[in-house]
């Protein structure tokens, strides 16, 4: 026995000669007191260079002790050089190593004869129910029906036709406790719900393992399950069922659905079917479609990582198959290169480091995309993230970003589909987006029973992922933060942590099993990185601490505000939806600053305009300073604005090099014309709703061309779908017809059966030609419908741009007086009788709105102004002191009660909320809302202020202009 170390590096090293360092490498090195000849210091913490393996690059070499920190140490036995053992006799001409009786995986090993044991190993049978690691192809053994091979010296586990190869491993006695099996076959009916468990976690079912759980499926429901159980069970789709009941089988009976031998590998004898899997380019699958082993021909079980797949020849196969002599790689195989599951270009299924560039790209394009059309479409949608969706549905999307990643058309598609081919993706990824070689240590965070600890902990570990993982986790948590945020889908990051969790970590092959006992800890990793992590938006730490900024130079009073009230970049209490509708379509560094969501905190939040999107960043405040991160810097959140109006924001964040340019000021601008002439802005407001509407009818005309277009391309490619199918029939009966044509039959016949056959080709050769017509009128339409999508895009700025100068004078007007009538003629809405300018001038200016005193009461109290305007008509009102000081209210009856409004008084005028507070003056407000309706703040306030309680009121309501 010897005591091993493990470490982990804190420092990057590099030097001709020694091991390579990078930083979070683990290395393994053994009895480091007796290898190192000059140790120095002790095993936790040595001051010497020690020897080890990296276990990353698995180089071997000398490093710095003092560039690791200690892990643990742990027990285990050293590897000894075995002599080479003599070759073992080869079985008899007639008969193949590898024949039908051991040509199968998953456990499920066929009888056969009994085989001599094998030199060094005591070789008994044995039935496990807990599935097992076998040592050789290093898949679970999980069937029971079968028996299975186990050493009683040194406790290894072997598949039976895996057993062949005991010899090349060494018979190694140790203190390893002994597997618990049987010598007798145990019924799966026998089983109990945890084994069942178990069971599924090995064989990637675990996606269903809770729902399995919480129905209490024991081996003997686990026997009896059918379609329909499991379509009333919740999992709705057709592939999952077939694939859960066809794993069953196999489990439970023996035998499951399997395939006709094809005809590309089953005349594959001798050397030709006995090839290494090192031939081939073998690379972890999944298979989203019915698959079955290209050796065995038995089913691909399982969801998810099915099996092993070559990347040049497409043949798929089993892990114990694989290990198990196969054939040769047939490069040109057609037969593979037509299969659903093969695809040459396929982005799905392949590792992170190879489909983005870290410094050009936030995350994978399939990744960014998916994210797109979700914040665009889905963010409202009801539980967004968990509708049932069927495979065939994303396969469709998967084969079209396989196409063409690059344009690929979403909005084509609905948007559940998009959601779970974004779950498909990360579930699908050979190593998951927290790798599996950082499992334990994540599940170890976990397990710090305090929040902020244990998030402490977990973003240490997440800044020691490799950039490729970082940077895509860090953009997916930020989606997922922004998802949680809109109350409308349900989605909240419990909810969506139990979504993610299986589908972004899950523990290395070996220990599979631990799925099933850190099922919490997945959900408490992620629920905590979505809610409270670095990715979080508004509370995401810069990546350094910055220094204590200089002090900015000295302002005079007139260059600041003297208070954040007067500030006109401060906002104050809106909500993030708001802040996006300011900022939108503005200027790269334009800013804005808000109270923080959280009011507890005391803190504000700085929205920022960089790249065309929001960066939200949390102004910290602790002990009367101010900043973005420890240490607070700044006596006010004004010093600290003014400074990054002079400075970067790269200092704080590198991303983030801009400057607060362009403050969104909450003033409101006043519309061009407005000192000189009323009547010169209602041209301008008619000339720019003209522009408005032009441009919004040929937005209206590309929108519809848009969709029908891609309603055709849909048809064209079922369509081109069809022919696929059709084609494969074809090639089908042509390789019918050709196996026939060495049979011995009379030459009248065989003249026939040619002609047949020309026929036959003749027809395939017109069903391409048509097919690559198809193809070709497909590529146009869909380059014709990106051109599309391009003018309707680059209309949207101006459309929204003409709208908000638009809305904004229309409130301008209307704030001036201008009646509502008035302006809905200007804007088209409606039509009005022909009165003359100056009598409709004259009905404005008599109105006896203009007498203050007729409807301002400062200092009556509430219950008086009810009382005042009880058993008045609708709209009748009074504007008084209110309670809060500096504050006024406005008492109006609406819908025969009398209804009391809070008039705000902020630094750009009174209003009834934010943003309209615009007006200069409460006569200014009660002119606008005797023609306007209050149901625009309230819905239960439809009405206007039409009768000061001060005039008399007519008979006949109303008489007054409205």
């Amino acid at each position: 026995m010897a005591v091993t170390a493990k470490y982990r590096a804190m420092h990057d090293f590099s030097d001709d000669g020694y091991l390579e360092l990078a930083k979070g490498d683990i290395l393994i090195v053994e009895n480091p007191v007796a290898t190192s000849p000059e140790f120095n210091g002790t095993v936790e913490n040595p001051n010497c260079w020690l020897e080890g393996v990296n276990e990353r690059t698995k180089e071997v070499g000398l490093f710095p002790g003092t560039f690791v920190e200690f892990v643990e140490t742990f027990v285990r036995t050293r590897p000894v050089v075995q002599p080479r053992r003599p070759v073992p006799t080869p079985p008899p001409a007639n008969q193949s190593s590898f024949d039908d009786g051991f040509s199968n995986d998953s456990g499920y090993v066929e009888t056969s004869s009994p085989k001599p044991t094998p030199r060094g190993h005591n070789i008994t049978d044995a039935y496990f129910i807990t599935p097992q690691l076998c040592r050789h192809c290093k898949d679970y053994i999980w069937s029971n029906g079968k028996a299975s091979k186990l050493c009683e010296l040194c406790h290894c586990v072997f598949h039976e036709v895996c057993s062949l190869h005991a010899p090349k491993y060494r018979c190694e006695r140790n203190d390893v406790s002994v597997p618990e099996y049987s010598h007798v076959y145990v019924p799966v009916s026998q089983w109990s719900r945890d084994q069942v468990l178990e069971w599924m976690a090995v064989t990637d079912l675990y996606r269903y393992a809770d729902l399995f759980k919480t129905k209490e499926i024991d081996g003997a429901k686990l026997e009896s399950l059918d379609d329909q159980t499991l379509m009333r069970m919740g999992i709705l789709d057709e592939f999952r069922r077939q694939c859960i009941l066809i794993t069953r089988d196999e489990l439970c009976r023996g035998s499951s659905i399997t395939r006709e031998a094809t005809s590309t590998y089953s005349s594959a004898v001798g050397d030709e079917a006995n090839r290494p899997a090192s031939d081939h380019q073998f690379q972890e699958h999944s298979f989203s479609s019915l698959q079955w082993c290209d050796k065995c021909n038995k089913f691909m079980f399982g969801l998810v990582r099915q099996g092993l797949q070559c990347q040049v020849c497409g043949f798929s196969c089993h892990r114990c198959c694989a290990m198990n002599g196969l054939p040769v790689c047939l490069v040109d195989t057609k037969e593979r290169s037509r299969r659903d599951s093969y695809g040459p270009e396929s982005i799905f299924n392949q590792d992170l480091t190879m489909q983005f560039d870290p410094s050009e790209a936030e995350a994978p394009l399939v990744v960014i995309k998916c994210i797109e059309m979700v914040e665009e479409r889905g963010m409202d949608v009801e539980l967004i993230y968990r509708q049932n969706v069927s495979t065939l549905a994303i396969n469709k999307i998967k084969q079209a970003f396989n196409v063409e990643v690059q344009h690929v058309n979403l909005a084509a598609y609905d948007i559940h589909c998009i959601a779970a081919t974004l779950k498909m993706y990360f579930s699908e990824l050979p190593n998951p987006l927290i790798p599996s070689e950082m499992y334990a240590d994540f599940v170890s965070a976990s397990s710090i029973r305090d929040d902020s600890d244990s998030t402490a902990r977990l973003l240490e570990l997440t800044n020691q992922l490799s950039e490729h993982h970082k940077c895509t986790l860090e953009y997916l948590l930020r989606h997922l933060n922004r998802v949680c945020q809109h109350p409308h889908n349900k989605m909240t990051a419990k909810n969506l942590a139990s979504i993610f969790c299986h589908s972004l970590l899950w523990p290395p092959r070996e220990t599979m099993l631990q799925v099933l006992q850190n099922s919490d800890a997945h959900r408490r990793i992620m629920e905590l990185l979505i809610k409270r992590g670095v990715l979080s938006e508004e509370d995401a730490l810069p990546e350094r601490p910055p220094p204590i900024p200089p002090r900015g130079r000295e302002k005079s009073i007139d260059m600041s505000p003297r208070s954040l009230e007067e500030a006109e970049w401060y906002w104050g209490d809106i909500s993030r939806d708001y802040v996006n509708e300011v900022l939108k379509d503005t200027l790269d560094g334009t800013f804005l600053v808000r109270d923080a969501t959280n009011k507890a905190s005391g803190g504000y939040t700085l929205t920022l305009r960089k790249g065309g999107s929001n960066k939200l960043i949390k102004i910290y405040h602790r002990n009367g300073n101010y900043g973005f991160s420890e240490p607070l810097g700044f006596k006010s959140v004004i010093d600290l604005i003014d400074h990054y109006r002079d400075v970067s924001l790269a200092q704080y964040n590198k991303k983030l090099d801009v400057r607060l340019l362009h403050p969104a000021s909450k003033k409101t601008e006043q519309p061009e014309g407005q000192d000189s002439d009323i009547e010169k802005v209602k041209e301008k407001l008619h000339e720019i709703n003209d522009e408005y509407k032009d441009k919004t009818e040929s937005y209206d005309k590309l929108y519809e061309m848009y969709n029908k277009s891609t309603q055709e391309i849909q048809l064209r490619r079922q369509a081109l779908e069809a022919f696929n199918e059709t084609v494969k029939v074809f090639e089908e009966q042509i390789k019918v017809h050709e196996s026939h044509h060495k049979d011995a039959i009379p030459a009248e016949e065989r003249q026939k059966l040619m002609e047949n056959f020309r026929l036959l080709q003749l027809r395939l050769d017109d069903i391409l030609s048509k097919k690559e017509q198809l193809e070709q009128e497909l590529k146009r339409q869909a380059e014709e419908n990106r051109n599309l999508d391009r003018e309707m895009n680059s209309l949207k700025p101006d459309i929204l741009q003409l709208r908000k100068l638009r809305d904004q004078y229309v409130m301008w007007l209307g704030a001036k007086g201008v009646r509502h009538d008035d302006i809905n003629f200007l804007l088209g809405v409606s039509s009005r009788n022909e009165v003359p300018q100056d009598q409709m001038a004259f009905d404005v200016d008599s109105l006896p709105h203009h007498e203050e005193s007729l409807w301002f009461f400062p200092n009556i109290s509430r219950q008086e102004a009810t009382d005042m305007l009880t058993n008045k008509p609708n709209g009748t009102f009074l504007i008084r002191t209110a309670s809060r000081s500096g504050s006024y209210a406005c008492s109006l009856v609406a819908n025969g009660e009398v209804r009391h409004c809070v008039i705000n008084k902020t630094q750009n005028g009174y209003g009834f909320a934010e943003p309209y507070t615009i007006y200069h003056s409460l006569k200014e407000l009660v002119l606008h809302y005797q023609q306007n309706t209050l149901a625009l703040h309230n819905d239960q306030l439809d009405t206007n202020l039409s009768y000061p309680v001060g005039v008399p009121t007519p008979l006949n309501e109303p008489d007054l202009p409205r």
